[in-house]
């Protein structure tokens, strides 16, 4: 992938110390100030000018705030000359398989497309943030061969995927003109921040500038959609944005080991413990896991230490602690994961642990049989919470079969134990249904899965 090259020199010229005047230039293409082309190579600060727009057809059209500019000038006595070096642009190549991307949509920053007064009433204004506009920028994603899936508003949905990145636009700087066009010329420059949906956090952000203008009678909106695809090109054609987008996406860590035969002593329910000694032995064996992005869920699967969670919860930690129903806090290490399946296999140091016994059953999870959760939710203070439901039924999405519950599930049972009467281990509590006026739709992965996925005999 060719990279957006930003080149970027400044001169300053003024009497005083401090800078009033920027010279600007670029090495290909047009200088657009006010979305007008410019032959003005100085732009002041007592000018109204927010900012300029290099842009060429076939290139990867730059953008900067003037006002900017001059103040990270300001000391500079000599001073040098602001160059945008436009470059090329090249689309990914076809058939490489991006991450999952979804277009989270467009936030106005600039301010200008709110509604205002006119001597002739009150100007509606242009909304981007609807999904019109968001599937315009996908589909222009889309046809750059990125992997971008649909909006939801559930964990889960039969028509779509769980993306990995969420991608969102900021509209920073916008102008417009009308003169000699049977529409309108806009600029724009966009804030494109990418955020990961696994690690809860911003991996990329990256400016860039955008132009349009099509000799076509459009509406405004529709110049716009226009620029912000042409700025579009500087996301596209970044190859630090091309490193996360297309980084392998299915990932093992220890893959080796997950294809090793690991051999664990069976444990077996005790069928004379009370329904209370049950649970108690069970919230024995279920652990906090803290990472540095927040927390999780796990429970013992072995007295030597190994601990069943969901990947999603331990992914990109560098460091995780195990912390027990007495408040015994160990340090963990990542022995295997899938991201796929979305489990993962940990151990914590020491052994003599409590661990639950597995029930690998296909007909383990009969719908209507009672389920309890054991699970940290919300807070780590609230650590080996138990929760009781039944299992609503089993449920494929994305090729992959989940029990369906009513248990009481929030975003920090992730990876606990779903656990039947007997206190055996039937499930990995994953993830609950979001939406308006949805309660009651909780899943979790079959133990099944973790099992075969890293090789574990019980003998």
């Amino acid at each position: 992938m060719r990279s957006s090259i930003y080149c970027f020199a400044l001169i300053l010229f003024g009497l005083t110390t401090f800078a009033q005047t920027v010279k600007v230039k670029a090495t290909v293409g047009t200088l657009y100030y006010n979305a007008n082309p410019t032959s003005q190579a100085k732009f002041s600060a007592k000018q109204a000018a927010e900012f300029i727009v290099a842009a060429k057809p076939g290139f990867v059209t730059q953008g900067a705030d003037v006002t900017e500019m001059i103040k990270k000038g300001a000391q500079v006595k000599s001073g040098l000359e602001y160059t945008f070096e436009l470059v090329p642009y090249i689309k990914p190549i076809k058939g490489n398989t991006s991450k999952k991307i979804k277009f989270a949509g467009i936030v106005d920053k600039s301010g200008k497309l709110a509604g205002y007064y006119t001597p002739y009433g009150m100007s509606p204004g242009v909304d981007l943030d609807d999904e019109a506009s968001g599937n315009e920028l996908a589909l222009n994603m889309l046809e750059c061969f990125y992997n971008v899936v649909g909006v939801s508003s559930t964990v889960f949905k039969e028509k779509e995927k769980t993306p990995d990145l969420l991608l969102a636009a900021e509209l920073t700087h916008i102008a417009r003109e009308t003169g000699g066009t049977p529409g309108f010329t806009v600029s724009v420059i966009v804030n494109w921040t990418v955020y990961d949906v696994e690690q809860e956090k911003v991996v990329f952000s990256v400016v860039s500038g955008g132009y349009s203008n099509s000799l076509k009678p459009n509406t405004y909106k529709q110049e716009i959609i226009l620029a912000i695809k042409d700025a579009q090109n500087g996301l596209t054609t970044n190859s630090e944005f091309n490193k996360i987008a297309f980084e392998k996406e299915f990932s093992t860590t220890n893959s080796a080991k997950t294809k090793e035969k690991l051999v664990l002593p069976k444990v077996t329910p005790n069928a004379s413990l009370s329904y209370e000694k049950m649970i108690d032995n069970a919230i024995k064996s279920a652990v906090t896991i803290k990472t540095e992005f927040g927390h999780g869920s796990g429970f013992l699967i072995s007295s030597s230490g190994y601990i069943i969670t969901n990947r999603h919860v331990t992914a990109g930690s560098e460091k995780m602690e195990a912390i027990f129903s007495n408040g015994l806090t160990l340090p963990l290490t990542l022995v295997a994961e899938n991201k796929t399946k979305d489990v993962a296999l940990l151990k914590v140091v020491g052994g003599g642990y409590t661990p639950l016994p597995l029930n690998t059953n296909e007909d383990a999870a009969k719908t209507g049989i009672e389920v309890l959760a054991i699970g940290t939710p919300t807070d780590i203070e609230l650590g080996q919470t138990v929760t009781r439901g039944i299992v609503s039924g089993k449920r494929i999405f994305e090729q992959q079969t989940y029990i369906q519950t009513d248990v009481s599930i929030n975003s920090g049972n992730s990876g606990g134990a779903l656990v039947n009467k007997s206190g055996e281990v039937i499930g990995i509590v994953s993830a609950k249904i979001k939406g308006e006026s949805i309660e009651g739709l909780g899943f979790a992965i079959p133990i099944d899965v973790a099992i075969k996925e890293f090789n574990i005999k019980f003998e």
